[in-house]
């Protein structure tokens, strides 16, 4: 037995796999095997156009992105700075008191900048979507009522999303990354019940209210002691200036991610609107499972990121740059793998249970989607390294990025629908986002190197 557990370990070792990675790695192989079963349910339970109202539901919402403006990563990158002198003591931060005013002003200004950017979205896109669906849609009101809700809880998300990002930042990857699990289960097995209770599309806002509940719960349990201390820190020596510390970091990321809702959530709504419900469907189901995929190989990097910071504030620049490379190549590994096998899934339902397998895209579409998602992976994985500097050096590569892919998808989409998607997304996560982006990283790691 002692023989297992020391080969077990030594295998973990080289698997790059610590306690944050081992527990964010759970959760997102739950996503994974999860998002399966809901896969086979949503083909089960829901009509090819419900389907596709639910996979452009998820397009519509990822707004909010337009609303939040890349305040979590901001966050979570300037409090991992922060807490390179402070630690967490008995439940509260601990270390000098000019420090910790710092930290308080960071957690205040981006809970309000969270709940301000929840409100924005629900009033602007909650009667948007009612617009784009229409009132004259089959199933008109169960879709508005589903809408409403989703749009609803997903900004109460949001806000909840923030204070987590905070925990992040304070070195709590580990914890977060269990709240996270425990809403992932919560969410799943309310969807399933609900879609096997036939309450459709009511089903994913269900799912959303619970994750909602656990994030709450576990904040309230565990770390009520540690915010509410926190707060009680005078703060007027060491406020954060927005204008000057978070905003020049800030605009940038939120151009990069506005970029990225045209290469990853344009496609559905397109589809939907040019080939109808079905369509969408079966695009949009093909790139859930994809994305999902490259979720948890993104678990080795996004778990070493207070990591990158920290090493990067003491000036170990040889120890960052091992640990980084070592981490991709790890993720790189998995992903590769992992496409293969979500390729050979494809090709079965598509052979052997084509209920299911007609609800994908054809399994030479779906190849080329986990092909360019290595692509992608590589990307995400460069911008995380050179964000952990406190810069944005991808934003003009990711505009470049998303406008190629738009103008792509606007050209194609309604003339070749999901062949016009697969190829508009691979002009430009591949021939503009991974070539440009690691022309970028190469020349800002050599500069940062030389600094």
């Amino acid at each position: 037995m002692k023989a297992f557990a020391a080969a077990l370990g030594r295998l973990w070792h080289l698997g790059g796999i610590d306690l944050p990675v081992a527990v964010t790695l759970l959760a997102r192989t739950w996503a994974i095997a999860s998002g399966l079963v809901t896969v086979l349910l949503i083909a089960r339970c829901l009509s090819p156009e419900l389907q596709g109202y639910y996979y452009t539901f998820n397009s519509l919402v990822a707004m909010q992105i337009f609303a939040e403006l890349g305040m979590n990563t901001v966050l979570v990158q300037c409090i991992s700075h922060e807490m390179a002198e402070l630690r967490i003591v008995g439940g509260r931060i601990a270390g000098e008191r000019r420090t910790k005013a710092r930290l308080k002003s960071l957690l205040t200004f981006g809970v309000a900048w969270c709940g301000g950017a929840a409100c924005v979205f629900v009033a602007i896109l909650l009667p948007g979507g009612w617009l784009f669906f229409g009132a004259s849609a089959p199933h008109a009101p169960d879709i508005a009522l589903a809408w409403g809700l989703f749009v609803v809880l997903t900004g109460v998300m949001l806000v909840l999303n923030g204070l987590l990002a905070f925990l992040e930042g304070c070195g709590q990857i580990g914890q977060v990354a269990a709240v996270r699990l425990a809403q992932a289960i919560g969410s799943s097995l309310g969807i399933w019940a609900l879609l096997g209770a036939r309450a459709q599309l009511l089903s994913f806002a269900g799912g959303l209210a619970i994750g909602c509940l656990i994030a709450a719960a576990a904040l309230l349990a565990r770390y009520r002691r540690l915010i509410v201390d926190l707060l009680r820190v005078n703060d007027a020596a060491g406020a954060v200036r927005w204008r000057t510390e978070i905003w020049p970091l800030q605009w940038r990321i939120a151009v990069s991610w506005a970029s990225g809702y045209l290469i990853f959530n344009l496609f559905n709504p397109l589809l939907f609107a040019t080939h109808g419900a079905v369509a969408a469907g079966r695009f949009g189901m093909s790139l859930q499972i994809v994305t999902a995929l490259n979720s948890v190989g993104m678990a080795w990097i996004t778990t070493k990121v207070p990591q990158f910071c920290r090493l990067i504030a003491r000036r170990q620049r040889a120890r960052l740059d091992e640990l980084f490379r070592t981490t991709l190549r790890q993720s790189l590994f998995f992903l590769a793998a992992g496409g293969v096998l979500a390729v050979l899934f494809a090709a079965l339902a598509r052979a052997y249970a084509p209920w299911l397998g007609n609800r994908l895209v054809p399994v030479a579409l779906f190849a080329a989607l986990c092909v360019v998602c290595l692509a992608n992976h590589v990307v995400f994985a460069e911008a995380a390294y050179l964000r952990a500097h406190k810069q944005e050096p991808f934003m003009i590569v990711s505009v470049a990025n998303g406008l190629a892919t738009a103008l792509a998808a606007w050209a194609l989409i309604p003339r070749w629908g999901a062949q016009g998607a697969v190829l508009a997304y691979a002009i430009g996560s591949v021939g503009v986002g991974f070539v440009g982006g690691t022309f970028v990283f190469v020349r800002k790691r050599a500069e940062f190197s030389a600094s």
